[in-house]
């Protein structure tokens, strides 16, 4: 059940809800920290958690710059539909993220981009986690064909992240609307 976390794995429970969004092709990849921790241990807090019932900051923030649809169940479909998908750094929730640890999880990071051929990736991401991603992408040559852009939507109004999210998705054929 996903609403509950009692004893369960984590890693697991955040896998098959971020796999059951999915999009066939994946368009644009967004890339996140980590998944949140459960304050309370009967709820999974997570970005593809449909039952939640108070969503997280993360997905309302994108929830509004992309106008999904209401319940969060429908805007998961749009965002799969869109083909739009986050996946995070880290697999399971972390506090108080060290660069070297980012660094320890950049070879998973790598082979889901890799898997899901997206044409864009826009990290969702503090500007100390941004630069040690892109360096790492560099280094290990992501395919040029990838457009990569970020922006730190904690730090961003609502406006300037909807304006930001619209430019990239539209820029040759996006995914926005």
């Amino acid at each position: 059940m996903p609403n509950s976390c009692l004893g369960l794995d984590l890693r697991n429970i955040y896998a098959v809800l971020r796999e059951k969004y999915r999009p066939v092709k994946v368009d644009v990849l967004f890339i996140g920290e980590s998944p949140p921790f459960p304050k309370d241990p009967s709820v999974v807090p997570y970005f593809y958690n449909a039952e939640e019932d108070q969503p997280r900051r993360l997905y309302r923030r994108i929830a509004s710059a992309l106008d999904l649809r209401k319940p969060k169940a429908e805007g998961l479909e749009d965002l799969r539909r869109r083909k739009l998908w986050l996946t995070d750094i880290f697999d399971e929730p972390i506090k108080n993220v060290k660069i070297e640890d980012v660094e320890m999880h950049l070879d998973r990071l790598l082979h889901e981009i890799e898997e899901a051929n997206p044409r864009k990736i826009i990290a969702l991401l503090p500007k100390r986690v941004q630069n040690q991603i892109f360096l790492y992408f560099l280094k290990h040559r992501v395919s040029p064909d990838i457009k990569v852009f970020h922006i730190n939507p904690w730090a961003e109004s609502k406006e300037k992240l909807k304006n930001f999210l619209s430019e990239v998705l539209d820029r040759n054929g996006g995914s926005f609307g």
